[in-house]
């Protein structure tokens, strides 16, 4: 796993520089922070050369020390795979809630797409957009099951007074639930998430009781 050029991590840097001016990012690992270790350790702690070298032949002299030292070694193969074609780019972020975190992941997205070349791709991957995703996705769907519910109500009332008026008029109560917890939660800053939605999905419940 030494063989990705000078090119390939200025292209990683960038991403990296992009990721610590985000304010919701903590922090960053990647091999690039193992070169720029390196590289400052090679010039006696010096923190101006706590960056990645510029020249291809610095570069490759930091590779060659981090391939003599076990543990920096170890660490490095730990983010590239065997034949050097990947390089994995790890990012903790705060705990910004669903919504944020989706505007966080597209932002970065954008800008991976920006920087990526013919020869090199750059994408996202992780548990945390996963878990994004499923959310996103669960709560999309107990929504619509929520209003197949109201109208599948509708119908049976319905049929059980025959009266639209009536039917129009035993709908209110089903509905003033779900509208105040809806606005309490909008105006309280919540998010749709599973948890919310399956609150509301309780609430019709109780009110078709």
């Amino acid at each position: 796993p030494y063989d990705i050029d000078l090119k390939t991590y200025q292209l990683i840097a960038q991403l990296d520089s992009f990721l610590h001016a985000q304010p919701d990012i903590n922090f960053t690992l990647s091999p690039l922070n193992f070169i720029k270790i390196t590289n400052a350790a090679m010039h006696r702690g010096d923190k101006n050369y706590l960056k990645l070298p510029q020249s291809d032949k610095a570069f490759k002299r930091v590779l060659k020390r981090i391939k003599t030292i076990r543990g920096l070694r170890t660490n490095y193969s730990e983010f590239t795979n065997p034949t050097s074609n990947t390089i994995r780019l790890t990012a903790l972020s705060k705990d910004i809630g669903t919504l944020k975190g989706i505007e966080l992941n597209a932002k970065i997205h954008d800008f991976v797409k920006s920087i990526s070349t013919e020869h090199t791709r750059l994408t996202m991957t992780g548990v945390a957009i996963l878990m994004d995703k499923n959310s996103s996705f669960i709560s999309a769907n107990l929504i619509k099951v929520l209003g197949i519910a109201l109208i599948i109500v509708s119908v049976l009332i319905g049929f059980l007074f025959k009266d639209i008026k009536v039917t129009l008029l035993s709908m209110i109560p089903n509905l003033i639930p779900l509208i105040a917890s809806a606005g309490v939660m909008y105006l309280m800053g919540g998010e749709l998430k599973v948890a919310t939605a399956l609150i509301l999905t309780i609430y019709i419940g109780i009110a078709v009781d």
